[in-house]
């Protein structure tokens, strides 16, 4: 059995039991699991097309005004002559996860001090050879190169999947804290917040990998360099961020305000009608694409609870029926 548990940090998936509705929390490598409430075995079904999640907004109004007047304060900009008005965006990022393959190049070898030994190095190979070893030991002839490195990691990115604007960051970036994407659902979509449209498509998005890898070899080249950097088996979700924008009367003209739904830290701002507004004024667009669904993980014969185990495969311990998960129709012929 497997118990989903609440982890230190990063990315997680929070979903609802369809048994007795308790919060859960999903990691990368979720698949099946125990409902640590009611101890239901659940199975994760994931869409065909990428699934859209949501990260809720965390501050209210009162902590974003407090975040503005503090940013003008510091920045030694007058303060707001009169309250602000706010307004909630959810901006669509995506995130790709991946392998990466790293194949460092071979490195020269570090040239042979004088020692006075260099001169005995083929006697000593020779004495090797015929398993003879003599008083000193010799090293690597200067020239001979170091063999590559190659390496496998997990990779993982987030970027902007709508239109280039101005205060809006392209990533999401590497946050400290904890994070929880919700699966989307329109049922349960806050109407007063407004949605920006995702222009840049999935296909868009992995036809931009490999250009991405490339210029990210070349980052982390280091000493003698990267001879092959390449990602397999891309896997995308939708997320959409939160962020509030707010305008109040500052000085002489009105101050547009960007702040992270999150944190409530000004992330952008600037004097008169600009970028900030262009987006409060933008049609919203309800977000599409797959979602993620939670279902008992149970024999279709008798309802026994099947093992909780990463498998396409299961053979229910009570009526003997075997049950592929499998949807590709090449491995489910022979079942």
């Amino acid at each position: 059995m497997t118990e989903v548990r609440r982890p230190e940090g990063g990315f997680s998936i929070g979903i609802a039991c369809p048994g007795c509705g308790g919060e859960l929390n999903l990691q990368d490598d979720y698949f099946s699991l125990t409902c640590i409430h009611c101890g239901s075995v659940l199975r994760i079904e994931t869409p065909e097309t990428p699934p859209v999640y949501i990260i809720k907004n965390r501050k209210q109004d009162h902590e974003a005004r407090f975040q503005i007047d503090r940013f003008l304060k510091e920045n030694g900009l007058p303060l707001a002559r009169s309250g602000y008005a706010l307004s909630r965006l959810y901006v669509p990022y995506w995130k790709i996860d991946a392998i990466r393959l790293k194949v460092s190049r071979a490195l020269p070898a570090p040239p042979v001090p004088d020692d006075g030994l260099s001169d005995r190095y083929d006697l000593e190979s020779e004495l090797f050879g015929l398993g003879v070893t003599g008083a000193s030991t010799y090293s690597r002839p200067a020239g001979e190169s170091r063999p590559r490195q190659v390496t496998l990691s997990p990779f993982t990115v987030t970027q902007a999947a709508g239109n280039d604007v101005d205060g809006i960051p392209f990533s999401i970036g590497l946050r400290t804290e904890y994070i929880t994407m919700t699966p989307f659902s329109s049922e349960e979509n806050d109407d007063g917040a407004r949605f920006l449209p995702a222009t840049a498509s999935w296909s868009d998005i992995v036809a931009g990998l490999s250009r991405s890898a490339a210029k990210r070899a070349i980052l982390e080249s280091g000493l003698g360099g990267v001879e092959k950097w390449e990602l397999f088996h891309p896997v995308g979700s939708l997320i959409y961020f939160p962020y509030l924008a707010a305008v109040a009367e500052t000085g002489q003209d009105r101050r547009h305000f960007l702040l992270d739904g999150l944190t409530g830290r000004v992330v952008h701002s600037e004097e008169g009608p600009g970028a900030i507004e262009q987006l409060t004024s933008a049609e919203t667009a309800v977000p599409e694409g797959g979602r993620l669904r939670v279902v008992f993980h149970r024999c279709g014969v008798c309802g026994v609870d099947l093992p909780a185990t990463r498998s396409s495969v299961y053979r229910c311990h009570n009526c003997g029926t075997t049950a592929s998960l499998e949807t590709n129709h090449i491995f489910r012929g022979g079942l």
